[in-house]
């Protein structure tokens, strides 16, 4: 989940210095904000699964295709 979290951030990071116009920049800065405090705030917390997935809670979804 972090893990997720700091690439999203990365990569937000690299499309806001490639951004030309300023409101997009402004946009993905935020964003990328938002993932690195997130990721950072998981870590800090020290969550069992900040960096495996969580399992599976048992609920089934039905199946939405014939």
């Amino acid at each position: 989940m972090a893990i997720v979290m700091i690439i999203l951030a990365l990569g937000l990071a690299i499309a806001a210095y490639k951004a030309e116009a300023a409101t997009a920049r402004w946009f993905l800065i935020v964003c990328c904000l938002l993932n690195a405090f997130t990721a950072a705030s998981v870590i800090y917390d020290k969550d069992p699964y900040a960096f495996k997935l969580r399992p599976n809670d048992g609920t089934s979804e039905p199946a939405l295709r014939r």
